[in-house]
């Protein structure tokens, strides 16, 4: 079987090894594929990963002898699975693998958004720590976490990690998924997205972007918001509608945000994020750690190798995900 990575930087790190996925097959491995070589560099290949590099419809067309295609991540939204699944192609995702360090992250961002530790020392070390100086003017002020309520959108592994830390903080935690079986999780209070956005003194984001969320933050949800809300999104950036985001953080409807997914990667210096008061942005890295990352190439190669062995997992796309073929 000949196997092409389409971009590999993602598992470069750490001395994470592809050894084992190359006794699979023929492996070409490259770092990175800008759109104008997809085409040339699937060629005849029957596997393909994709990570951060569009897989169009037009690419899964061109290549004759594609039978399956691994993504290197949970997120699937830049391949065409429509296309693939016209040519019963399996489209298999990393589900599960990053479920810890996410939730840690989410929580780092939420806690540097209401305690500023970071950014007042900082402070410190310029000298700023003076009489008569406040720390806290412009900032979204020092909030404890213990009794807030959390508003977690999207129940897979990550929503459910989130949970149980905010839970340690002694937080309320509501949810909104309806995708999962709800009837599996007796003790979670799950509620309508409207109740969550109008309840929730922080909102987390961990669901997969569709057609049908793009923007589900936008003006009229932040709107009906509770004043001061902190918006964190672990998740994709297409789940914000970010010039709204801006002008909420900036009037201070919005106290104060964290993302580490925008709508384009890297971001772009007109993102109307970029002059936003109260934000953090960081460069999608909610995955990365280095347990993290071998964990993925486990899940990356034993994808293929139960495909190999006639049994598909983690497909998303159907008729795959519901038949098992």
């Amino acid at each position: 079987m000949k196997i092409v990575v389409l971009d590999s930087g993602a598992l470069d790190y750490d001395g994470i090894s592809w050894d084992a996925l190359g006794t699979l097959g023929e492996m070409t491995k490259y770092k990175r594929t800008p759109e104008e070589l997809v085409i040339e560099r699937i060629g005849d290949a029957q596997a393909v990963y994709v990570n951060g590099t569009t897989l169009s419809g037009r690419a899964i067309e061109a290549a004759p002898n594609l039978e399956w295609v691994g993504v290197t991540s949970t997120g699937y939204n830049l391949v065409d699975v429509a296309a693939a699944t016209r040519r019963r192609i399996p489209v298999c995702n990393s589900p599960t693998y990053a479920a810890n360090s996410v939730a840690e992250l989410a929580f780092s961002l939420l806690l540097e958004l209401v305690r500023g530790v970071g950014d007042i020392s900082r402070t410190v070390l310029n000298g700023g720590w003076k009489k008569g100086v406040d720390f806290y003017a412009g900032r979204i002020g020092l909030q404890e976490l213990y009794g807030k309520t959390v508003g977690i959108v999207g129940y897979g592994a990550i929503g459910r990690t989130s949970a149980r830390i905010a839970q340690g903080f002694g937080m309320n935690v509501i949810v909104n998924d309806d995708y999962i079986d709800q009837s599996a999780y007796a003790d979670v209070k799950f509620v309508p997205l409207d109740y969550l956005i109008e309840s929730a003194d922080v909102i987390m984001l961990h669901c997969p972007l569709t057609q049908t969320n793009e923007h589900m933050i936008n003006a009229k949800t932040i709107e009906k918001m509770k004043d001061g809300v902190v918006i964190i999104n672990a998740a994709r950036g297409g789940l914000i509608d970010e010039a709204a985001l801006r002008d909420a953080l900036n009037s201070s409807k919005v106290g104060g945000a964290a993302c580490d997914s925008v709508s384009v990667e890297p971001i772009e210096a007109d993102n109307p994020l970029m002059c936003a008061k109260n934000i953090i942005i960081t460069p999608h890295i909610g995955w990365a750690s280095r347990e993290s990352r071998q964990r993925l190439m486990d899940v990356v190669v034993e994808n293929l190798r139960s495909h190999l062995n006639g049994k598909t997992i983690n497909a998303v796309n159907m008729p795959f995900a519901k038949d098992g073929q």
